[in-house]
């Protein structure tokens, strides 16, 4: 059964190569927290995207910080997983994680990183997501 109610065929998350060097491209995470609707995270999307929970006097945090899910609870490492944006794909890397991470139910192995799809819906530690890239519109 599907997380996400409006998803879409799959297709690679392929398309992530800017038409024009000014074109913004945003990382879009859709967190799924038990309510009605996900909730969302919007980044810019960077060469690497870390994935984990903060706090603990940590000198350093996650670029995405899943405290507020109650990621100790769900099962969160601090450094859990990391997104990369690579040669026009994104993929995902599981960071030698307690829990694990997985995508669409099938768990992965650490230290390996494995290519996003659209649509594809990943779990970290126990929070599930759907993480996407969208092209920002430049004004005209």
């Amino acid at each position: 059964m599907a997380l996400f109610a409006s998803q879409s065929k799959k297709q690679s998350i392929d398309d992530t190569r800017t038409r024009d060097s000014v074109t913004p491209l945003r990382l879009v995470i859709h967190v799924a927290d038990g309510g009605p609707q996900p909730r969302v995270i919007s980044l810019p999307l960077q060469k690497t995207v870390t994935i984990g929970r903060g706090g603990g006097g940590a000198e350093q945090q996650p670029d995405v910080d899943l405290s507020s899910f109650r990621a100790l609870e769900n099962g969160v490492s601090r450094w859990h997983a990391q997104l990369t944006h690579d040669d026009d794909f994104l993929s995902i890397e599981d960071l030698d994680s307690t829990n694990g991470t997985r995508i669409n139910g099938y768990q992965i192995s650490a230290h390996r990183p494995y290519r996003l799809r659209d649509g594809d819906e990943i779990e970290i530690g126990r929070i599930r997501m759907m993480v996407t890239v969208v092209r920002i519109p430049t004004q005209v």
